[in-house]
């Protein structure tokens, strides 16, 4: 067994006993890479149930959704992504979803970019400029 698999192994037994442990975002990218799209996001969906402003892990969930071909949901997380980070590349990506994304944007009218943690954001910033 490869160490990606134990350790993804370990993560599912602590997330089984405690669905918003801290580690939710590790175990989510580790069950993505290993296919299981749709576990990574269940993961995803408990763990920012309890850290909301978990930047990369919205972003993944954004992700998850757009390779599903969920793109209202996307666009629902990207937008939710926009109150905790400030980000020019973000805004261009939402930008992208043209009018599709108008009605959300239209009920989040504020940007509360004030509370985001300043490495999160700029590690964000790289992840969507490689989308």
């Amino acid at each position: 067994m490869s160490e990606s698999k134990k350790r993804l192994a370990e993560l599912e037994e602590k997330l089984k006993e405690d669905p918003q442990a801290d580690e939710f975002y590790e175990c989510a990218v580790l069950l993505k890479d290993d296919g299981r799209a749709v576990d990574a996001r269940n993961v995803l969906l408990s763990g920012l149930s309890k850290h909301q402003q978990h930047a990369a892990a919205r972003l993944l969930l954004a992700q998850l959704y757009y390779q599903e071909g969920w793109g209202e949901f996307c666009v629902r997380e990207l937008v939710e992504l926009k109150k905790y980070v400030s980000s020019p590349a973000l805004d261009k990506l939402i930008d992208a979803f043209g009018e599709y994304a108008h009605p959300f944007l239209q009920s989040s009218t504020e940007n509360h970019a004030s509370g985001a943690v300043d490495d999160e954001e700029s590690e964000t910033e790289a992840r969507v400029a490689a989308l």
